[in-house]
Parts: structure tokens; C-alpha cells; sequence
């Protein structure tokens, strides 16, 4: 922050929120709604949660979308991984496959690649005995075995909007 903030250029963060930073974020809560309102309509019975740690603002944005849409309509079960990655998540995976839930939600397309991975691994029919999702709409979406249902985020778009914030001071 110190050599970006000592710079002539003003700095803009996108896709985040970083305090003291000019910021034009990603709708995260709203693209997460629409994942949870997706899952919800498939009339899961219990779905779990794949995070990370609280105190990161994507997740945190992320996982108070998920909860308040889910609202009690199901049974939910927090994962929160030590990291959100491949490893962290085929982990946590594993550990449900003794009591497979309905769907997994992932906060990012990196931990749903994890899950599908696992599960497959298992013989788990994705997304026939379960539906796992991701978000972000990256690489990992289109890496996957069994293609990933993610939120994509018009990054384009998001672009033009921070160069006009920048240019508007």
C-alpha cells in the first residue's frame, strides 16, 4: 500500500474492498444470492457451505449473502477451510462423504474443484447425487471433470467502471 499510495498514479482496487483505497468491487453479494437462490430451487434438504476464514471481505460478503438467503428454508453446515484451496477443500470433502449432502455451495471455483475432485475420486455422482458450486467464473470452472455451475462476474465491465472512477477523481 505504502508504494502504491506514494505513487502519482492514484491507485483503484477492483474486484475487492481495501480500506483507504479508491475500491469499485464485484456485486459478491448479489452473485451469490442468485447462486443460493439457484441451489434453493432444486428443494435441497441440507446443503453445506465450503468458506474460508471470516475477516477476508470477499468471503465475508460472500458467506452473509449465502446465510441470509438461505434464511433457515434448509439445513446448512458451515465449512470453513484453514485455506481456500485445492487440498483444503478435497480435505473437507472427504470427511462428507459418509453423510453426502444434498449440495455443496463454494465460495470460490478453486475449493468447488476441490469438492468435485473428491467426490469423483469416490465414485460420488456429481452432480447427480450431489450439486456443487463454485464462484468466480475462473480457469478452475472450465478445468473441472464434471462442468461447474459458478457466478461470473463481468470483469469488463467492472474494468470501464474503475477507469471512470479513476478519470472522475
Amino acid at each position: 500500500r505504502k508504494l502504491l499510495s506514494s505513487s502519482a498514479i492514484p491507485p483503484i482496487c477492483a474486484t475487492t474492498y481495501v480500506a483507504e483505497m479508491n475500491c469499485v468491487p464485484c456485486d459478491l453479494p448479489g452473485g451469490m444470492t442468485d447462486m443460493t437462490r439457484l441451489m434453493l430451487a432444486d428443494s435441497p434438504e441440507r446443503i453445506v457451505y465450503m468458506t474460508g476464514r471470516s475477516g477476508v471481505w470477499t468471503i465475508d460478503c460472500r458467506t452473509e449473502a449465502f446465510l441470509k438467503t438461505v434464511g433457515g428454508k434448509v439445513s446448512v453446515e458451515l465449512v470453513e477451510l484453514p485455506e481456500v484451496d485445492h487440498t483444503s477443500a478435497f480435505e473437507a470433502a472427504g470427511k462428507l462423504l459418509d453423510n453426502i449432502p444434498d449440495a455443496v455451495v463454494c465460495v470460490n471455483d478453486y475449493v468447488a474443484l476441490g469438492v468435485v475432485n473428491r467426490f469423483i475420486t469416490a465414485g460420488v455422482d456429481v452432480p447427480g447425487r450431489v450439486s456443487v458450486t463454485g464462484f468466480d467464473d475462473s480457469i478452475f470452472s472450465i478445468a473441472s471433470a464434471i462442468p461447474l455451475t459458478t457466478v461470473r462476474q463481468d470483469i469488463g465491465e467492472l474494468a470501464g467502471r474503475t477507469v471512470a472512477a479513476a478519470i472522475r477523481g
